[in-house]
């Protein structure tokens, strides 16, 4: 029996907040509305921290998917720290990454650069 192809995997990094908050209600939305339809388009099962259900240590379990995953859509609106934490370990890995971010919303230097949707 021949084997299944590998699924890609887009993981996608942004600012999650608690059950409830702006922030999550937010990042619910992008996912839903923008993100997941677009890579699912392309191929991709979208993926972010909060969908991951296999026991484990989550810190691990994420920076296993930035380093891994095939593409990483990174959420940079808000700045949040674990966000540019995570972009820049996808970086050390010179992998696929496409950022984001709210219009008008400037970015940091380092990553100001880089292509921005």
């Amino acid at each position: 029996m021949p084997t299944p192809p590998e699924e890609k995997v887009c993981f996608v990094i942004a600012p999650i907040g608690l059950e409830g908050s702006d922030i999550r209600k937010r990042s619910d939305q992008v996912f839903k509305h923008i993100i997941d339809p677009v890579v699912r388009a392309q191929g991709y099962k979208a993926i972010r921290a909060d969908h991951i259900s296999t026991p484990g240590v989550i810190t691990s379990q994420v920076i296993e998917h930035v380093l891994t995953a095939h593409l990483v859509v990174a959420d940079l609106t808000g700045h949040n720290p674990n966000v540019f934490y995570e972009l820049a370990l996808r970086h050390v890995v010179r992998k696929p990454v496409v950022q984001m971010t709210n219009q008008g919303e400037s970015l940091p230097f380092d990553v100001a650069g880089q292509r921005t949707i």
